[in-house]
């Protein structure tokens, strides 16, 4: 009869937990450390061989251990009974604390005038509540069993008391959970963080810097958590990247803020939820603020990641860059809002302060506190005077209550039109460079190695020519003349010659020996093919002071070569010319050094002047740059 009622009632938990599991969504299998602490070991063992057979005392402990598995599993076998290294284990959802040791029981007994207990008994008391795992959040406990054993027969046994602490004190430990979770659903298992965002986005202008948030959170079952008491603690940060968080004012939930720690402590105690609003404190970009939210659950403490999209405000100006004398221009200010997604906005009727920098005799309209047009755009009229070079306008748009700016800058140069300019260019450039070297060795074949080298050019030229803005120079007159000398000269005697002697026939050295002269010559003449000119030209009305800058291409140089070689035999006294050429050169490319000239003129038609270039590379020249021009019109 025992086994079948044990066979039942096992059935009937079987079937409970598959219903339970059946009804709990995706919650995972409920897990169980199992804590046993042995108070007085030795004295434990000591009884347990006074009743049983000796046994060491890993033995019994591991008897005991297996014993206590063994009936948890068989009253609640779905749910996962993990071996606990501490009362508080932090890797399973609740914990069950086994104290085990022996006490004296029974009748009290008087022997030799002093009271003891009638037979000694085992005592096994234990205790089932949630895990802890955060500060902020209290673990529950969920029943405590103080079970002692019988004397008489087989009931005074360790074993025997197992049994009757966990079944006779628990029932079905998995539905003593699942009733508690009910009536305590706070900290859930499994949370699950749920947030929305009241608006699309935030930004700096004053009605749209706040987002009003709503949290709630969910248990596994798909459940929303909330407890009215002391309700489902949320924690968030007070400041962010760009932003600060509070309770929603008006909104009823318990908690505040910590600014001491920054964080803000929310409970949760009503189906609404919680909710806080964000508001954006500083920047001007477009950007993403994050912060996260905790939640203290079962086993674990679970975060939400949360992006609040902020929109950007920016100015932009534009300006064509230069205006004539006398002449009006625009500049232009946009002021837009740049959305999270992408895309831009324009912002009517907001206040721009603008400034101009530069201003001496000229006039801007308008300037100062100016509004927006409902395309967000201001246009500023600007008219130069007579002793302006350069202005600028600065653009400043500042959110009501906001510490930063959105700051934009235009501003244009006061250039003179273009004028066509014609006069006369002339360059002469004068050329030359020498050097001697002489070398006497000891040692070698050749005794003594000298060379001579020079070289010599004159150019000159007188261009007349039209220039326009914006188009080609025309040359409307051209005198190119120009010569060029290359002159090499060579001079090697060897150390010694081994002479015949004609009388005896006997050969002899004679010192120095044979010499070897070379004379490498090479003339040429400056030609032009496809003449071109740069010139610029830029008067400033106002200091009548001038650039001037001028560069020619399209010059070549084209000539011969002629060598001349001599070779004297100093036994015989004879000496050998051989002359070679002239051959026609390759042309080779002439660039002349451009010019840039800053001067000063009485008359701002006219300018003249001449200039003398003095450089020192391989050779030494020295160019002399004539002008005279007329400015003949617009």
């Amino acid at each position: 009869m025992a086994n079948y009622k044990f066979l039942f009632i096992t059935l009937i938990l079987l079937l409970t937990g598959t219903i339970l599991n059946a009804s709990s969504g995706k919650c995972p299998r409920i897990t169980v450390g199992v804590y046993i602490n042995y108070v007085d070991q030795e004295r434990l063992v000591k009884l347990l061989n006074e009743i049983h057979p000796d046994q060491p005392a890993p033995s019994w402990l591991f008897q005991i251990k297996e014993k206590i598995f063994a009936e948890l599993k068989m009253n609640s076998p779905d749910i996962v009974f993990i071996p606990a290294v501490s009362r508080n284990n932090a890797e399973s959802d609740y914990i069950m604390i086994f104290d085990i040791t022996t006490i004296g029981a029974g009748e009290d007994i008087e022997a030799g005038g002093v009271l003891i207990s009638e037979y000694n008994a085992f005592n096994v008391v234990s205790v089932l509540k949630q895990t802890g795992h955060c500060i902020y959040e209290q673990a529950g406990v969920l029943g405590a069993k103080d079970t002692v054993s019988k004397y008489g027969n087989y009931e005074n046994d360790i074993f025997i008391a197992i049994e009757h602490n966990i079944d006779d004190g628990y029932g079905s430990i998995r539905g003593r959970i699942e009733e508690y979770e009910a009536s305590h659903p706070v900290p859930p298992r499994g949370p699950e963080i749920l947030v929305t965002l009241k608006k699309e986005y935030v930004s700096p202008l004053e009605a749209e810097r706040e987002m009003e948030i709503g949290i709630k959170v969910k248990n596994c079952k798909g459940q929303y958590v909330w407890e009215r008491s002391h309700g489902l603690a949320v924690l968030l940060p007070i400041k962010t990247a760009r932003g600060e968080i509070r309770p929603t004012r008006g909104f009823l939930q318990g908690g505040g803020p910590n600014t001491r720690f920054n964080f803000i402590k929310i409970s949760i105690q009503r189906p609404e939820g919680a909710s806080v609003t964000y508001t954006l404190k500083k920047g001007m970009e477009r950007s993403i603020d994050t912060f996260k939210i905790k939640v203290c659950g079962v086993r674990k403490e679970v975060t939400k990641e949360v992006f609040i999209p902020i929109a950007g405000i920016c100015l932009r100006g534009e300006s064509e860059g230069y205006v004539f004398p006398e002449k009006t221009t625009e500049i232009k200010f946009k002021l837009k809002k740049l959305l999270p997604q992408g895309g831009e906005q324009p912002l009517s009727g907001k206040p721009v302060l603008l400034s101009p920098e530069g201003l001496i005799d000229g006039t801007v309209s308008p300037s100062g506190k100016t509004f927006t047009q409902t395309d967000g755009n201001i246009a500023v009229r600007y008219k130069n005077g007579l002793k302006e070079s350069t202005m600028t306008v600065h653009a400043t748009f500042q959110p009501k209550k906001y510490p930063d700016k959105a700051r934009a800058s235009a501003g244009v140069t006061i250039v003179e039109k273009g004028y066509d300019w014609t006069g006369t260019v002339i360059v002469n450039q004068t050329c030359s460079y020498k050097k001697n070297e002489i070398k006497n060795n000891k040692r070698g074949f050749w005794v003594r190695e000298e060379s001579i080298l020079s070289t010599d050019r004159t150019v000159h030229l007188t261009i007349r020519f039209l220039t326009t803005p914006g188009k080609p120079a025309v040359i409307l007159g051209k005198d190119v003349s120009g010569t060029s000398r290359y002159l090499l000269k060579t001079f090697e005697q060897k150390g010694w010659a081994d002479c015949k002697d004609k009388q005896t026939g006997k050969t002899f050295r004679k010192k120095p020996g044979d010499t070897q002269q070379s004379t490498l010559k090479m003339i040429g003449t400056l030609v032009e093919e496809y003449l071109d000119i740069s010139p610029s030209i830029h008067v400033d009305r106002l200091s009548n002071r001038y650039t001037f800058d001028f560069g020619v291409s399209g010059l070549w140089w084209k000539g011969k070569v002629t060598r001349t070689d001599i070779y004297t035999d100093v036994c015989n006294g004879n000496s050998k010319k051989k002359s070679m050429g002239p051959f026609t050169r390759e042309r080779q490319k002439y660039d002349l050094e451009p010019l840039h000239y800053e001067g000063q003129t009485t008359d701002i038609n006219t300018i003249s002047g001449s200039t003398k270039i003095e450089t020192e590379t391989l050779e030494n020249c020295t160019t002399t740059y004539i002008w005279n021009l007329k400015r003949t019109g617009e």
